[in-house]
């Protein structure tokens, strides 16, 4: 078994079971991170209070209008298959964080670009790195990141994040009914880091 493979089966995406995908071989790295979202995002939801709206697979009807490139209904959301939000993931969330060689950051940074938007996620780096905070990666983030030392800038990294997430809740009280969600996820990632 890989390092990488280790370290997947070490972080736990809620009570997603990533023994089985292990449990293969040839292990697609990228399809077990997506599926290990998939299963955290859970089906549809329709809460009034997410500003994300209607959402299936963690999918935003924002998001899957992008994908289709037309405005997406409410019954497109409900009906969203996973095959689609695995491609929506791996083109539009994944896909950015390429240059990411850290597996463990990688992995973070995924999940950030998913809750908060690749901007955001790009800036929870910046932040870690102690660079220029744009939400753009040019050289100068580039040559921090490759110059850092991946286990303090991975965990620096989440303490912005969870900053972050205080600061959604001071903004607007009523976001206040997802932290222990949000907690419990950053949780995974604390226990689960290198």
């Amino acid at each position: 078994m890989s390092d990488f493979a280790k370290t997947l089966k070490d972080f736990e995406f809620a009570d997603y079971d990533i023994e089985l995908i292990l449990a293969e071989k040839e292990v697609d790295v990228v399809q077990t991170i997506i599926e290990g979202i998939i299963k955290t995002e859970g089906g549809y939801v329709n809460n009034s209070s997410d500003k994300g709206g209607p959402t299936k697979y963690g999918i935003t009807q924002a998001t899957l209008s992008k994908h289709l490139g037309r405005k997406a209904s409410i019954d497109d959301v409900k009906n969203l298959s996973k095959e689609i939000a695995s491609d929506i993931y791996r083109e539009q969330y994944v896909a950015p964080f390429n240059f990411v060689k850290d597996q463990h950051l990688y992995v973070l940074l995924i999940d950030s670009g998913v809750n908060h938007g690749i901007s955001n996620a790009y800036k929870f780096l910046q932040k870690a790195l102690g660079v220029k905070v744009d939400g753009s990666i040019g050289t100068g983030t580039r040559s921090a990141l490759q110059e850092a030392n991946s286990k303090e800038l991975y965990y620096r990294t989440v303490a912005v994040r969870n900053v972050f997430y205080g600061a959604i809740v001071n903004k607007n009280r009523s976001q206040a009914e997802f932290i222990e969600g949000w907690l419990n996820r950053m949780t995974q990632f604390i226990v689960g880091g290198p």
